[in-house]
């Protein structure tokens, strides 16, 4: 390794920034601070100094710079561009913003114009840092002469039109001067500093070569037209020296400048492009719901703002082995799996353009977070010059970084809600078997007591007590036979097997096989009154199933109300609003619900506690109610003005037009029970 001085100051816990200016190799800059963080073990940023287009600036310059944070970037450096007015400030603000402990600096070297024109940047930074070490190594200034001079502001282009057209800049500013001078009928000497004008022009538009031709021609011109004798050139040496001299100062100060000037609205614009993108894929992403939706934004973006083409590689779940998100129809051989396999372990840029498998077509780029490497993003680009661009890289890092956090959000949410399907998984299992060591034991000790007493004492019973005992034990199997049902039905349910199988159906005769079958449930005296309107419409249902969910809400009335107390059962059409409905009202006298138990009523395993008495049952028979109801298009909804105000269970089926209309019976009131 080169020799090495440091500059002593109080050294951080923090990374470690090389900078790369452009009289270096950048290359051998980038080699020197990887083994420099590595012997600390320390990460570590590579920082190009981009000086606006100034003296001397060089096209061999920039490829320097570009290649020397591109090896960085391969080597797993950070890397930034800085470009502001003040470059040491703008070194300092920067290293202090990203926890930098010490600063690696090239020694000056090259020619003096150049040292002269960089201002000892190694120099000044060791004067200004009194927090930050700053370490100042010799590093060779790379091959001489492989680059041409490039003393224009902007690139690409040809340079024969900006010397034309600063040469008619400066005819016509002589053409300017002779005509003031017409005009003004004097000496035209005054009126000499008129040329700078064409000067200040090329020096603004095309930079400090053309102005300075502008300039020894605006003297020739002046000289040649203006001075007597005209039309010759007899210079007078002290007054042609000053002109010259005070052209050539305005154009190498205006040229740089402007070239600054130049730099800094390039420099905004490439900010606004980037933030731009920015946007533009966050507002993709936020606007997508589905996992599918978000990989595809996130590829369809890239493509669009960096023109290429792309494909998003994520880990399998669960496993260790890598995937094409999307597009899905993409394929990858060995050597491209491969590839992306290393990009996703390092957390480094492998493929085209590095120096990892380079003979891969696409280069992979780790999509990184603070919590690890969520996924790769393979790149086809046309233009193998753009993996050496800053500003490329920097918006694609940008897009990347975006990509990155949204994927891992929703793989945090993906976590969570299979944490909060376990929670609940469980949740629902503890209510089973407190539902089952209730529900099975309670019927299944009155059914063993039962038969244990028709053993031990039958002879000694009357025929009255046998019955009792028999009738007891019918009850509680008939209970067991319909707890063992509600189960096989939810499962049925939530599995699809339950598929409705519809007939047309009177509701009236609904509503009276309902009552037929509930009628031993009723031993506690309630009295039931239907109300069913003659002329309704017949409903498109499956008789066995809506039987069993209007035997249901009547068996919910029935537990939850007091003995002897009333329950209605009605049926109506829906208001004119919806003309094509009909609904089915169970209202009782009970107990009520409470609001904050309305929205609750309908789920699984879900049941109302009474201080005085515990209610037997599931917790499954609304929630199979609701399963019913929605297979068949239609709605549950229960009211109820809250504890001890009894409620209303209304379910609303929807009725085909063309149906014909079946006459009911007259309204009837029925007494059940005593």
């Amino acid at each position: 390794m080169n020799d090495i001085s440091a500059h002593s100051a109080p050294v951080g816990t923090g990374r470690m920034m090389v900078i790369l200016t452009p009289d270096i190799d950048g290359k051998r800059m980038a080699q020197i601070g990887h083994r420099l963080a590595e012997s600390k073990n320390a990460p570590w940023i590579a920082v190009a100094v981009s000086a606006p287009a100034i003296v001397l600036h060089t096209l061999f310059d920039e490829k320097k710079i570009r290649d020397g944070l591109a090896l960085a970037r391969s080597l797993g450096a950070e890397s930034a561009i800085l470009s502001e007015l003040d470059t040491i400030e703008s070194i300092l603000a920067f290293a202090k913003d990203n926890d930098v402990a010490e600063l690696v600096v090239a020694r000056p070297t090259g020619n003096w114009l150049r040292r002269l024109r960089e201002g000892s940047l190694a120099y000044r930074l060791v004067a200004a840092s009194s927090e930050i070490g700053v370490r100042v190594v010799d590093v060779p200034t790379g091959p001489e002469g492989d680059g041409q001079l490039s003393w224009r502001i902007g690139k690409g282009g040809g340079w024969f039109h900006e010397y034309l057209a600063s040469a008619i800049s400066v005819f016509l500013a002589a053409g300017v001067i002779k005509i003031f001078g017409l005009l003004l009928e004097r000496a035209v000497s005054n009126l000499s500093m008129l040329m700078l004008a064409a000067v200040l022009y090329s020096a603004v538009t095309f930079g400090l070569a053309p102005s300075l031709f502008a300039a020894v021609l605006g003297v020739a011109v002046y000289d040649f037209f203006f001075i007597d004798p005209s039309l010759t050139l007899s210079p007078d040496l002290a007054e042609d020296v000053v002109n010259l001299i005070t052209f050539i100062t305005v154009a190498i100060l205006t040229s740089h400048i402007a070239g600054r000037l130049h730099e800094q609205a390039a420099n905004a614009q490439r900010r606004e492009r980037r933030t731009d993108a920015m946007f533009r894929l966050s507002r993709e992403v936020a606007a997508a719901v589905r996992f599918e939706d978000v990989t595809k934004a996130i590829v369809d973006q890239v493509n669009t703002i960096l023109q290429v083409n792309s494909v998003l590689i994520l880990p399998e779940e669960k496993e260790e082995t890598l995937r094409v998100s999307y597009p899905a129809d993409v394929r990858l051989d060995d050597r491209e799996r491969e590839a992306a396999e290393l990009a996703y372990a390092s957390g480094r840029e492998t493929g085209r353009g590095t120096e990892r498998l380079s003979s891969a077509e696409r280069f992979y780029l780790p999509l990184q977070t603070a919590n690890g490497t969520s996924g790769v993003l393979g790149l086809t680009i046309a233009n193998e010059d753009d993996l050496t661009s800053a500003d490329f890289l920097n918006l694609l890092n940008a897009l990347t970084g975006i990509a990155a956090v949204a994927i891992e959000r929703l793989e945090l949410a993906n976590e969570i809600e299979r944490a909060e399907v376990i929670a609940k998984t469980e949740s629902l299992r503890s209510a089973l078997l407190s539902s089952i060591s209730h529900d099975l034991r309670t019927p299944l000790a009155s059914i063993i007591g039962s038969v244990s007493s028709l053993i031990s004492y039958g002879d000694n019973f009357d025929e009255a007590t046998k019955l009792d005992l028999l009738q007891t034990i019918y009850e509680e199997a008939d209970r067991l036979n319909r707890f063992v049902g509600n189960l096989l039905d939810m499962t049925k349910l939530e599995s699809g097997e339950l598929v409705p199988r519809s007939e047309w159906v009177d509701v009236d005769d609904l509503i009276g096989t309902a009552l037929a079958n509930i009628r031993r449930g009723f031993g506690q005296g309630h009295t039931i009154i239907t109300e069913i309107p003659p002329g309704l419409p017949l409903l498109y249902i499956d008789l066995a199933l809506m039987e069993q969910v209007v035997v249901n809400l009547l068996d919910n009335a029935m537990k939850y109300s007091l003995p002897g107390s009333t329950v209605w059962i009605r049926a109506h059409p829906r208001p004119e609003s919806e003309p094509d409905t009909i609904c089915i009202e169970v209202v009782d006298q009970g107990a009520g619900i409470s609001k904050q138990n309305l929205t609750d009523i309908f789920d699984k395993f879900f049941r109302i506690r009474h201080r005085d008495r515990r209610i037997a049952g599931t917790g499954l028979g609304l929630a199979i109610c609701k399963g019913i109801i929605e297979g068949h298009g239609g709605t549950i909804e229960v009211e109820s003005e809250g504890e001890g105000m009894g409620s209303v269970f209304r379910i609303c089926l929807p009725v085909r037009s063309d149906q014909p209309i079946v006459a009911t019976d007259d309204p009837e009131e029925e007494h059940v029970g005593d």
